[in-house]
């Protein structure tokens, strides 16, 4: 390399000035600020009139909705539960509070302004002409002392006094004076400032209490009363014209200056003048800030957007935002950092969406990770707009924003990155989560949607298609059917059917697959004994009470119970309990009466109900159920009994009454989880949350014409049956700003008319399976039954974004599915899973009307892939089974699985739906299959010897295997290896009564049993040795079958006692309950309870504190303590000359005493010895 002229002392001088100058300031801003949109408005119901904030709270979005009703919209999602909150929505749906004016309607030139009040959440409202003012919610207007005063600004006190200031009318060209007035309730008060301002602009801004600032001219002008109410006001001169004012915290804070505010000001000649704690008594106010607006900006057209009051910040600002206004049809924005110094401009970037500024206000918003209260940002046109860093551009993998070097294409400023697609709440840190159509999301590792960094957008494997997944097509685009024709028969999608394959239910299948022989049998009526023809049953469902047999009370069960009963309703009214096990014979089962509900009036027949619970709060248990009748109406009973176990039963003491909801007529009730339940009308609903603290629901309403529980807490819900939507419960149920912009997000149906139905349905697979398949039943005008199914997977778990919807033709129906007054009034659909039909067909998919019933089987390939239903199969019900038009509709059914085939017909059930409707009463319709048990396909061709059910020949067609070896349920047995049994599910274990067993010799086939269940022994001399013997009743263990005598352990309440169990112990032994073996008393004891309580003693022993017996003195005959004689041996007597005193015995009595006849006795005072006689001296 050639060697260049060495650097001259000047020129590495300045280099090293230049290092230390930007070595000094790090963090410099720099460059332009690009803000994006958020994809929904800030408040969901519209445009905010106007946005109030107060020291230490979120901003408040205020509706003047109309002249006389202001509504107070606040920040209340919960954060916590779901911290997203870049899709633009923060406040609430529902106004949180409201206030009404009174009072005749105000003028059109009215003006409403919104004070804040430190500590208050609410600000003070206030309205003004030019000839009155007054308190919004109050009917009194006070009149301004003239006709025509100009009210420049309003300040409200913390006494509730609102201070106004304005100019008095004046001939043109003359001096204004200056109005200043206190308002109260009760009254308007004028007070002089004796200040007049020359012709021209006036501009105020409200400081601290009841300041002001004003600007005239080149004066900047302080107005404040005194303590007395002596207005006064200071004026500042600057060099030029102000023409914009603001009273801010920029520099200063409420800490170091307390009873003002920094003054910001635009001149005429360009200037920006920040002046710290202006006109303030604090004793050292920061220095003042002066900069210049950027190189081409005019005062005259820049606007100075109104930074937050000194009533409303508890921080400096550090950022004023001003517009240029020289071409009003498209305004710019411009930031000024404040620095310590200067003011550094940067030019804002706001998204294409933003087509005018003419209402860009700042509001502090809940930002997720900003810190409490939230962070201040620009909102306009109702849109919150985010900067990079709040927005996480070059944080969050799954977007792309604008920028300097960047365009996402996109009107708000931001777009999903490559193949991803929107996505809203499935991940909480990344917005685009799912993917675009054409590809599928790769998880190599487990988890939700892109949680780990292996997760990606692939493409589809085949052309054509529209959802996929690695394998195959799930979904095709417009004009293509799905083709089981690809590798190893995996969907592809095509244009027509290929030679081999005809169109099927809308999809194209082999020509050789017919569809299985299986439909819905005739309805059967149900009439269980015991319920006279008087009594009818207006409904039934399942429920998890119990009942108390003894009693009739009903017994709520341990939390997490599962529903083993049928609750039927009676017309009288009542309510009866059968086990769900018994459903099956419901003719021959008597159902047991259960005081559910108090007697009286107001109750009525019932025609469905759904519960919630157990639940456990404070120390009981609790399970509330709503009913509805046939009017639609609702009523509401909660059972509460004491328990401090969740794990154990308990039953209530009384009967319970069932009150009225007031709630609006409903169709049905459903229970989405153990704390929720659904009410829902044609297109309304109700969410009702258990809340055991108040002893009833919370009630959360909303606008949909159905809602389905999805995974994790989720919900789906379709809104006038054509839009779906698909997220978090929680924000549904605490009215979160954020669910009504997930309307039509998760699919909006073009392709077909009508209403749709929502359903689910089971693809089994249990909890890895692939989750259940949202179908659309579509409810058109013509007879025909058209769904769409998405196939693709539902969120959270599954892929997420925009469903891609199958459409598919299931046949004919006897009469049109019209909506009618609502869906819920004349068809049920139901998804229901099919027990034992192996992987093949998992579900099939219930049609009820009026007048007939139908079903479609589910069918998937057995090795995972694309499902598709069959066409449908349709059973007309008989005339004394059709419902009237006008009345109330089937129930949800109970749906039971079937018992065992029999021989007797080549029908096997599937299930049994029992459902109920107060025209018919309880019905019995059961869906069969032509085929017996233990056969698949077509020809019912029998299971290979090993299969226990199957879905194809040989052992690996085994949905379940006969016999299997423990560790090994996919190697399928005939039967089980020698001294082994097969347990009800063909796992081959141990006999029931041994515990564990062994091949003899190792290696071998032969198992023999090697350690018993309690209550039983090995036959001695290896007889039945697969297998141990019981032991006689009376042991609970022994050394020999059958023998009484060689117990080695008691059951029940018998003792062990030299190897028998008696019923009680000998009196000289005690029960040692935890051994349950008779042991020997304590020495000196004749009686016991423990080794540690005697209850009686032998002779010449005594009962001690200690619980045993002690032997006494060896004088005493009988004694109550070690030297406390009560009665001596022959030949002796008690020593101590005291009766009250304790004494042992002897022969022979101390020096100045005498042997008397039982006790000691002392000598006269006069002796010293005496015998026979106290004063007998010696």
């Amino acid at each position: 390399m050639a060697g260049g002229a060495a650097p001259t002392p000047a020129l590495v001088l300045a280099l090293a000035l230049l290092c230390l100058l930007l070595a000094a300031s790090p963090g410099r801003p720099s460059g332009d600020v690009y803000l994006y949109a958020g994809r929904h408005p800030a408040l969901p119901s519209g445009h905010p009139t106007a946005i109030h904030t107060v020291i230490g709270q979120p901003s408040v979005a205020c509706v003047l909705s109309e002249p006389r009703a202001m509504y107070f919209h606040e920040q209340v999602d919960s954060l916590d539960a779901q911290p997203e909150t870049r899709w633009g929505s923060f406040f609430s749906r529902e106004p949180m509070y409201f206030t009404f004016g009174s009072g005749p309607d105000p003028p059109a030139e009215r003006v409403v302004d919104l004070l804040p009040i430190p500590g208050q959440q609410l600000p003070v409202v206030v309205h003004h002409t030019r000839q009155w003012i007054g308190f919004f919610a109050s009917p009194d207007r006070w009149n301004l002392p003239s006709s025509d005063v100009e009210v420049l600004a309003c300040n409200a006190r913390l006494d509730s006094r609102v201070s106004c200031v304005g100019l008095h009318p004046a001939p043109a060209g003359n001096p204004r004076q200056v109005y200043y007035g206190v308002l109260r309730e009760g009254g308007l008060e004028q007070i002089s400032m004796n200040l007049s301002l020359p012709p021209g602009p006036v501009l105020a801004a409200p400081s601290i209490e009841g300041n002001f600032l004003l600007a005239s001219g080149q004066k900047l002008i302080s107005l404040f009363t005194m303590f007395d109410g002596t207005g006064v006001h200071l004026e500042t001169p600057l060099a030029s014209p102000i023409h914009q004012l603001a009273c801010t915290w920029a520099v200063s804070s409420p800490d170091t200056c307390p009873d003002s505010g920094d003054a910001v000001v635009l001149l005429a000649n360009g200037e920006v003048h920040i002046l710290p704690c202006h006109r303030t008594f604090a004793a050292n106010p920061p220095p003042g800030v002066v900069g210049r607006l950027p190189a081409g900006l005019s005062a005259s057209t820049t606007r100075l957007v109104p930074p937050p009051g000194v009533k409303t910040l508890d921080q400096p600002l550090r950022h004023l935002y001003f517009l240029d206004m020289a071409a009003p049809a498209s305004p710019r924005i411009w930031r000024a950092d404040v620095l310590p110094d200067e003011l550094l401009w940067r030019r804002v970037i706001p998204p294409a969406r933003v087509t005018s500024l003419a209402d860009v206000t700042l509001a502090r918003l809940r930002m997720s990770g900003s810190p409490a209260p939230g962070a201040w940002a620009l909102v306009a046109q109702g849109m919150a707009l985010f900067d990079s860093q709040a927005l996480r551009c070059g944080q969050d993998p799954s977007i792309v924003c604008d920028g300097a070097d960047l365009a996402s294409g996109s009107p708000d400023g931001w777009a999903c990155a490559g193949a991803r697609a929107e996505a809203p709440f499935v991940s909480t840190s990344q917005l685009c989560a799912g993917c675009a159509d054409g590809h599928f999301l790769d998880r190599p590792s487990p988890g939700p949607p892109f949680a780990h960094p292996s997760h990606s957008c692939q493409p589809c494997p085949y052309a054509g298609c529209r959802e996929c997944d690695r394998m195959e097509c799930l979904a095709c685009q417009q004009g293509l059917f799905l083709e089981p024709s690809g590798p190893a028969g995996s969907m592809v999608c095509v244009g027509a059917c290929s030679s081999g394959f005809a169109l099927l239910a809308g999809v194209c299948q082999p020509a050789n697959s017919l569809a299985p022989r299986t439909g819905l049998g005739p309805p059967a009526p149900v009439s269980p004994p015991g319920i006279g023809p008087e009594v009818t049953i207006s409904a039934l469902g399942p429920t998890r009470l119990r009942v108390d047999s003894a009693t009739g009370m009903p017994v709520i069960p341990a939390v997490g119970a599962a529903p083993a009963n049928a609750l039927l309703l009676t017309s009288q009214p009542g309510t009866l309990l059968l086990p769900v096990a018994e459903l099956e014979g419901l003719d021959q089962a008597t159902p047991v009466p259960v005081h559910l509900l108090q007697p009286g009036a107001g109750l009525r027949p019932w025609v469905s109900f759904a519960e919630v619970g157990p639940l456990h709060h404070a120390g009981h248990l609790l399970l509330g159920i709503i009913f509805l009748d046939a009017e639609g109406d609702t009523f509401e009973a909660w059972l509460s009994c004491a328990t401090p176990d969740p794990a154990t039963a308990c039953s209530p003491s009384a009967p319970v009454a069932a009150h009225a909801t007031g709630f609006q007529p409903m169709l049905e009730v459903r229970r989405l989880d153990e704390a929720s339940l659904l009410l829902s009308s044609a297109s309304e609903g109700i969410l009702l949350r258990a809340a055991p603290a108040s002893g009833g629901f919370s009630r959360t309403y909303f606008s949909a014409s159905a809602t389905l529980p999805l995974a994790e807490g989720w919900l789906l819900q379709m809104r006038d049956f054509r839009r779906a939507a698909a997220g978090p419960q929680t924000l549904l149920q605490d009215l979160d700003s954020r669910w009504p912009g997930l309307d039509g997000q998760l699919l909006e149906v073009t392709s077909l008319p009508g209403a749709h139905v929502p359903v689910l349905l089971p693809r089994g697979g249990g909890p890895a399976g692939p989750g259940p398949e949202l179908v659309l039943v579509s409810l058109q005008a013509h007879a025909s039954w058209a769904v769409l199914r998405a196939p693709g997977g539902l969120p959270p778990d599954g892929p997420a974004g925009r469903l891609a919807l199958v459409p598919q033709g299931l046949g004919p129906l006897p009469r049109p599915l019209a909506p009618g007054p609502g869906p819920g009034q004349h068809v049920r659909v139901l998804g229901v899973q099919l027990h034992g039909q192996g992987a093949d067909f998992p579900s099939a998919l219930l049609l009820l009307t009026r007048t007939f019933f139908a079903v479609s089987l589910l069918r998937c390939p057995a090795a995972g892939g694309a499902c598709a239903l069959l066409p449908a199969v349709v059973t007309g019900l008989p005339a004394w089974a059709h419902l009237p038009e006008d009345a109330p509709f089937w129930s949800e059914p109970i749906i039971h699985p079937p018992g065992p085939a029999t021989t007797a017909s080549p029908a096997t059930k599937l299930l049994t739906l029992l459902l109920c409707s107060t025209t018919t009463g309880p019905l019995s319709v059961a869906l069969e299959s032509a085929c017996p048990p233990d056969t698949f396909g077509l020809g019912c061709t029998p299971c290979d010897a090993a299969c226990r059910g199957c879905s194809g020949p040989g052992v690996a067609g085994c949905s379940a295997c006969r016999a299997w070896l423990p560790g090994s349920p996919a190697a399928c047995l005939a039967a089980c290896p020698t001294g082994l049994h097969a347990d009800p599910a063909g796992e081959c274990a141990c006999h029931d009564t041994c515990r564990t067993c062994e091949p003899t010799p190792p290696g071998s086939g032969t198992y023999t049993c090697k350690a018993c269940m309690a209550g039983h022994v090995l036959a001695p001399g290896g007889a039945s040795p697969d297998r141990c013997l019981a032991c006689d009743g009376t042991c609970a263990e022994c050394a020999l079958p059958g023998d009484s005598e060689a117990c080695t352990a008691c059951s029940g309440q018998r003792w062990l006692l030299g190897g028998a169990c008696i019923e009680q112990c000998p009196a000289s032994m005690w029960p040692d309950a935890g051994a349950r073996a008779c042991r020997a008393c304590p020495a000196g004891c004749t009686g016991c309870t423990s080794d540690t309580q005697c209850t009686g003693c032998a002779e010449r022993h005594f009962h001690g504190q200690d619980g045993l017996c002690h032997a006494c003195d060896g004088s005493c005959a009988r004694c109550d303590a070690r030297a406390s004689c009560t009665a001596c041996r022959a030949g002796l007597i008690f020593l101590s000359v005291d009766p009250q005193v304790p004494s042992l015995c002897g022969s022979t009595c101390a020096p100045g005493e005498l042997v008397a006849d039982a006790r000691c006795q002392a000598c006269d005072a006069s002796c010293a010895l005496c015998s026979g006689a106290p004063d007998a001296c010696q």
